[in-house]
């Protein structure tokens, strides 16, 4: 008798995955040769990067499948990582990322497709190898899985894709919360600044940037490979964020005595200006809120505006404003693979510019939105999370016979 992780209900019993499948197909890659987009053949699924929430969603296509599998499968994650799965819904090729998992006469495909879901985890601890994550066919056939009777098994996954149908609808709604929270600072931005060219209330101008910026620099590349004792931070352009802030989860450092004089420390109201990126990238820009040792690429320009005429957080705002706009996407020089605004035509970016007293006003407004924003961010990500674990949570009640 198979022996599980927990003990069963009545009339439920242990099995191994290789006594309750007809088959278990690992998958292989047919030659290169026989891929195509056209979609000539059978869809080709490779791995993990072509599952979409519960089916598969074809890329690439296979005119001569080595490996096939049918409708109802199970696909299963063979190849780091191990363990996410989907339904296959087509008749389609798998590559050798990818097993199929044929459910025999007492085992309903949705069951066995629920609790690998449930069991991910213990999958991915099956696997071997220790820098790159596999698990084998035998691994596969004597992987335990808690069998009731056919019907109770149909009568749970009834419960169980109930439960998950609401679960999508909330993260469904989360999404356009989340969307519609991102949307509400653009729209901020959009109502604050006009486009350039347009109509200014009474005692605003317009402005290049260059006249009211003492400080317009770029930075230094460093691509040296091997370094290991830099002790300089040195921003990059993910440090960058899309919400118009500093990002420092990833840092990279360089030795100190390679920054040229004077760029190695920001000061509060710098504004860290991204000139080379893709081309939806290109224009972001981040706000120094506090003084900060730190040198820069060559993919970020330094503004430092004039205290007496500009704010550098309203240089900053106004630029993100514009970023939004696709005023930077529509003016930058393109090139394969990324775009670019140089320094020139950073200099004669229209800016709008009200009094002083105005900018520190509307400055004011902006961020006081921004805070409320991201705590609007926070709280979707403490739902997200919840959400994830509900959902665990009625898998794991549904294989011990609680519902």
């Amino acid at each position: 008798m198979t022996e599980g992780p927990y003990k069963l209900p009545p009339g439920w019993r242990w099995v191994k995955l290789g006594e309750v499948c007809k088959e278990i197909i690992m998958g292989q890659s047919p030659p290169g040769s026989t891929y195509n987009t056209e979609m000539r053949g059978l869809p080709f699924f490779q791995g993990k990067a072509d599952f979409g929430e519960m089916y598969p969603k074809p890329r690439v296509w296979c005119s001569s499948p080595l490996k096939v599998a049918q409708p109802g499968d199970v696909l299963i994650s063979v190849r780091a990582p191990v363990g996410p799965t989907n339904l296959a819904n087509i008749h389609c090729c798998i590559g050798r990322g990818l097993a199929a998992l044929r459910a025999g006469e007492n085992l309903e495909g949705t069951w066995l497709f629920y609790y690998l879901r449930r069991a991910k985890d213990d999958l991915a601890g099956s696997g071997m190898g220790s820098t790159f994550k596999a698990i084998t066919r035998k691994e596969l056939q004597n992987f335990p899985l808690p069998l009731p009777p056919l019907e109770e098994q149909r009568r749970i996954v009834a419960r169980v894709e109930e439960l998950m149908s609401r679960i999508q609808e909330a993260r469904r709604l989360h999404q356009e919360a989340k969307e519609d929270a991102g949307r509400l600072m653009q729209a901020a931005l959009a109502e604050v600044f006009p486009r350039p060219g347009a109509q200014l209330p009474q005692g605003w101008k317009w402005v290049k940037l260059g006249e009211v910026c003492q400080v317009i620099e770029t930075g230094f590349a460093f691509r040296k490979k091997g370094v290991t004792n830099g002790n300089l931070l040195h921003l990059r352009p993910y440090n960058i964020g899309e919400d118009g802030t500093l990002n420092l989860s990833q840092c990279f450092f360089v030795p100190s005595d390679l920054c040229p004089p004077g760029q190695r420390m920001l000061q509060p109201g710098d504004v860290l200006f991204n000139n080379t990126n893709s081309v939806e990238l290109v224009g972001k820009t981040a706000l120094i809120t506090q003084p900060l040792e730190a040198a820069f690429s060559n993919h970020i320009t330094l503004l430092r505006t004039r205290p007496e005429q500009a704010q550098g957080a309203w240089v900053a705002l106004a630029l993100r404003a514009m970023w939004y706009k696709g005023f930077f996407a529509e003016r930058c020089n393109k090139w394969i693979g990324q775009a670019g605004i140089n320094t020139a035509t950073l200099k004669t970016v229209p800016l709008p510019l009200p009094p002083l007293e105005e900018q520190k006003r509307i400055v004011a407004y902006l961020e006081a939105l921004q805070e409320k924003v991201a705590a609007l961010r926070s709280s979707q990500e403490t739902i997200a999370e919840d959400l994830r674990r509900l959902e665990q949570s009625i898998l794991d009640r549904a294989f011990r016979g609680e519902l």
